[in-house]
């Protein structure tokens, strides 16, 4: 999503002083989906720096996501008809999950934002920050499954 971007360009470069190609959608489609470690290694291995990046890491978590709660306040939204599918399932008895590779207070802001929080269970919402292995590893879609009780 672009304000997710935006915020990584912005955490990066404030942090590190790296301007990372920044062309939405091309120039990110390498680290989609990725976890903000997962993002830092990428680009340092893709511009030969030699970060720390254990060492960086919370200040360009804690600056990507006060520039995406910035650019996003007011702007998010489901696609048209969700909330009535995820209220529809529900009252059918079926159960859902979230797993994402965003900062859990990312996913909740989100959530809140698009005005479906209420249709969640905590215990169901699941951050590659709580699992050993952050994308492109399935390790936060397995974690989700077995919270719901899948085998």
């Amino acid at each position: 999503e672009p304000h997710s971007c935006a915020a990584l360009r912005a955490a990066i470069h404030t942090v590190t002083g790296l301007d990372i190609p920044h062309e939405y959608p091309h120039d990110y489609y390498p680290v989609f989906g990725f976890s903000v470690h997962s993002c830092l290694e990428y680009y340092k291995e893709r511009f030969g720096k030699d970060w720390d990046v254990e060492a960086i890491l919370e200040k360009v978590v804690e600056e990507k996501e006060a520039e995406y709660q910035r650019l996003a306040k007011g702007r998010l939204q489901t696609f048209p008809g969700f909330a009535e599918f995820l209220a529809r399932a529900r009252d059918a008895g079926c159960s859902f999950g979230i797993g994402s590779s965003g900062a859990m207070s990312k996913i909740l802001f989100n959530l809140e934002e698009a005005g479906i929080l209420g249709e969640f269970e905590r215990e169901m919402v699941v951050s590659a920050t709580s699992v050993a292995r952050g994308k492109p590893f399935p390790d936060v879609y397995l974690e989700v499954m077995r919270r719901m009780g899948a085998e």
